[in-house]
Formats: C-alpha cells, sequence, structure tokens
C-alpha cells in the first residue's frame, strides 16, 4: 500500500521520527551515564601521547608502575615519545612491545613511576548493545569522553592504511574523531574493553563506526612484554563481491574467494607469483570467500612458515598454485625489538 503526503505532513513525520530516535537511543541509558566523580577518576587515568613534540594521539596508565596502553600506529616511525598526564606533567617514555595485528602497543616511563589511577582489562567482550566510554583527546581537544554503543557479537578484521595490512578489531557505533588513536574503551564498571584503533570512513567523512582493539591483546603485552609476531604475506585482499559488476564477470559463474586488490613492491607475494586482481579461492587447502575468513587462516600460519594459495586469474579458468613465506608485520615495520 503507498502512503501519500503532504509537504507538512512529511515534515511533522520526519520530526517526530527524530524525535522518537532520541528518546529510544538515550533516554533508556539515563543509568549508565557517568557521573562527575567517575569523570575525575577515569581521567587521571589517561595520558596524551607527544611523537618528537606533536600531539599525536591517546593513552592510558595501564599499571601502578605507569606503564601506558596506546595503539601501535600512534607511535609507528616516531623519534622521541612523550607522554602528558591529566596534571599537565610531561615525561619522557620508551616502547616496550607492539602487537600490529591487533593495533596496540606498551609503554613505559624513562623514570620509575608510582601511578595511582590506572585501568584493568575486563574479562570479555561486551555485549552487543551494550554502552561504552572512549576516553582520549580529539583534534588536540583534551579530557574527552564520548559514549559509544557495541555493533557486534565477534571479532573481524579491518584495514590500516598506516600498516598496509588488515588489524583485528570489533565494531563499536559511535562519532571517533582522529585524536582519539590509543583511547581507552571503558565499560560500566570503569574496566578497559577496547583500544580505539580507527574508524570508518567514506573518503574524509565519518561513518559513525569505530574500530576497536579487543582487550586479549592488551592482557598479551602487559603479560609477555614482548611484540608479537603478526604473520603476513603483503598483499591487501577484498571480498570478491565488493568489486565491480564488470570485473566479477571477468571469473565463471558462481566464483568464490578474495580477490588482491594491492601487493607490496618487492614483496613475498609479488616475488612468488602472486598478481593484482588474482582470485585466491582458498588457503593451506582451505576454501575462503570472506576476509574474515583468509585473515583468521593466514594468523595462524607462523612466521617462516608457507602459505599454500589456490588461485584463478580474471580472464583465465585454469587453477595455479602460489606458495608464500609468511612474514612478521613487526619485523616489516621495524617495531619487533625496541
Amino acid at each position: 500500500m503507498n502512503i501519500h503526503r503532504t509537504k507538512t505532513e512529511n515534515n511533522i513525520y520526519i520530526k517526530f521520527s527524530i524525535f522518537i530516535f532520541f528518546v529510544l537511543n538515550f533516554t533508556s541509558y539515563g543509568d549508565d551515564s557517568l557521573s562527575a566523580d567517575k569523570y575525575s577518576r577515569y581521567i587521571k587515568g589517561t595520558v596524551e601521547i607527544l611523537a618528537d613534540g606533536h600531539l599525536q594521539g591517546s593513552g592510558w596508565f595501564a599499571s601502578q608502575y605507569g606503564e601506558i596502553i596506546t595503539a601501535a600506529h600512534v607511535i609507528k616511525s616516531a623519534g622521541k615519545l612523550e607522554a602528558i598526564d591529566s596534571d599537565g606533567k610531561r615525561f619522557s617514555v620508551m616502547p616496550v612491545a607492539a602487537d600490529i595485528g591487533n593495533d596496540t602497543a606498551l609503554l613505559k616511563p624513562e623514570t620509575n613511576m608510582n601511578v595511582k589511577n590506572y585501568f584493568v582489562c575486563a574479562d570479555k567482550l561486551p555485549a552487543p548493545g551494550e554502552m561504552i566510554w572512549l576516553i582520549g583527546t580529539p583534534l588536540f581537544r583534551h579530557n574527552v569522553i564520548v559514549p559509544g554503543w557495541v555493533a557486534r557479537n565477534s571479532l573481524t578484521y579491518e584495514f590500516s592504511p598506516i600498516f598496509e595490512d588488515y588489524v583485528r578489531v570489533y565494531h563499536i557505533a559511535g562519532s571517533t574523531p582522529k585524536g582519539f588513536s590509543g583511547g581507552c574503551w571503558i565499560d560500566k564498571a570503569g574496566k578497559i574493553v577496547g583500544v580505539q584503533s580507527g574508524m570508518m570512513t567514506l573518503g574524509d567523512a565519518l561513518q559513525g563506526l569505530a574500530f576497536v582493539a579487543p582487550p586479549d591483546s592488551i592482557k598479551r603485552l602487559l603479560t609477555y612484554k614482548k611484540s608479537a609476531s603478526t604473520s603476513s604475506i603483503q598483499c591487501v585482499i577484498e571480498e570478491l563481491w565488493e568489486q565491480s559488476p564488470k570485473f566479477i564477470k571477468r571469473f565463471s559463474e558462481n566464483s568464490k574467494g578474495v580477490v588482491v586488490v594491492k601487493i607490496t613492491k618487492d614483496g613475498v607475494s609479488e616475488k612468488a607469483g602472486l598478481k593484482k586482481d588474482d582470485l585466491i579461492i582458498s588457503i593451506n587447502n582451505k576454501e575462503v570467500q570472506k576476509r574474515d575468513e583468509f585473515y583468521a587462516i593466514l594468523r595462524s600460519i607462523k612466521k617462516g612458515e608457507m602459505a599454500t594459495l589456490e588461485v584463478i586469474s580474471p580472464d583465465k579458468p585454469e587453477k595455479k598454485t602460489v606458495t608464500v613465506q609468511v612474514q612478521s608485520l613487526e619485523e616489516i615495520n621495524k617495531m619487533d625489538l625496541f
């Protein structure tokens, strides 16, 4: 049935819909709002990260000894690293370990510290729909807290243009401008449920979906204080159905797989014979259709081991096998040893 409305009726309908949206999305969270006391206490557990004197991102204290967690991309290629606490104290820090596959990094102060306000990690990811908060320094604005809502019940992989590879995250519905990177996401108990990594954009426009590194990677860094070894074959893939209909028609009907959209020049994939636009239909004899499937398998293969790819090239129906030696993202980016 078609409904026809006048212009005035449409305006009233739109305004009413917006009102209902705000009622449903905000009034139900009254009990979860942060008190002034909690705001002050949480802010004292956070820092701002300076790279060569420039305010590069956000971070937070993860132990009484002044250990700091931030995003790995915040400290990439930085020379001198410093942090500023909520009282304005500026102090030198040094990198201890990085996990590029989860976009997290561990720093420590150059001199001993005794920190009273620090965060601890939650035992599990928050549930879909749960309200959580991000603390950081968006676009050089200090001590900002914004809300977000958990947007999925599982981890996924999102592309990092800084590392030119994929990082493991989950999704939060919320607006997170630049500068929040490395900031802590906390639940209503004040426990860490993730680190701000990035956000979905279309051009330069934010799309309201944040990418958040999970707490298990943070726990690993704090426990072992050693960089991870994130598996990479130095190429970027996308799902076949993301491509244009014209491109998809270059393969046989009902083809399945992930498409190579970029290859690192002189990297291991290029040297092994993999080419841009190739369709990877399996890795180590396991069929793949989605990026999550591909990277879950790839990241389980250790550095130095071989990844065997079954591949079809555009306009060529015959399959071929490409064998690539797995590399470490931390070594590629010189973040394996500090």
